[in-house]
């Protein structure tokens, strides 16, 4: 093997080398960035939970205040017979009753600040 070869060599095995170290480098860099980034999701998972748990509640708390305001609506036009009247009247109380529970396990999830730690 002449010199040149030689020279040849010990240059791919210093490409070699830093290519090795760079590689080690960029994976060191990726590993603690990832590492980070896990505690970032974990509390962004945290965070839209509660906002898909507000929103469940908030949907029901509608879909429970339309009824009562339609058993109002059959209270009102129906109720001139006795037994219809109290049928009415019993459904929207439980609809009051069911909107006031929506509302009053919501609004503690109102006041929580979804970036709370």
């Amino acid at each position: 093997m002449g010199t040149t070869e030689r020279g040849v060599w010990i240059r791919l095995a210093l490409l070699a080398a830093l290519m090795v170290v760079s590689v080690a480098g960029v994976g060191t860099v990726s590993f603690i960035a990832f590492s980070r980034l896990g505690g970032h999701v974990a509390e962004a998972a945290a965070h839209q939970a509660l906002a898909l748990h507000r929103l469940q509640l908030t949907s029901a708390a509608q879909r429970d205040f339309l009824v009562q305001v339609q058993e109002w609506k059959n209270l009102l036009l129906r109720g001139q017979d006795d037994l219809l009247f109290e049928e009415h009247r019993t459904a929207f109380e439980q609809r009051a009753a069911a909107v006031r529970t929506d509302l009053a396990t919501l609004a503690p999830l109102l006041l929580m600040p979804l970036n709370q730690e």
